[in-house]
């Protein structure tokens, strides 16, 4: 995967799709080998297909923040939606009081 996230880079793309939600810890690490041979101007868009459960879905947010993801879709299943949301939300309102802070 990584040598056709490079590949693709070289052909112009500057936004991958990665699809992944088989195994957390395979995916984590092909994620980071794809960041590090796609190089930091390259958007990686994640998704882990309902693939991951939400300890999951933490569990990859935490261990890939310095692969510079922008984007998780449809990381858990829909019935943990709710609960994602209302993170997503959390976490929104404290970058913008960082940032206020900062």
């Amino acid at each position: 995967m990584a040598n056709e996230a490079k590949e693709s880079v070289d052909r112009g793309f500057n936004i991958l799709k990665i699809k992944t939600g088989i195994d957390l810890k395979n995916d984590v690490e092909a994620i980071r080998l794809i960041r590090k041979n796609a190089g930091d101007n390259v958007r990686l868009k994640i998704d882990a297909n309902q693939g991951w459960n939400i300890h999951d879905t933490l569990t990859a947010g935490a261990s890939l923040v310095a692969a510079q993801f922008p984007h998780i879709r449809m990381a858990a299943s829909d019935c943990f939606y709710p609960f994602i949301k209302r993170l997503g939300k959390r976490d929104s309102k404290r970058r913008k009081e960082s940032v206020k802070k900062g």
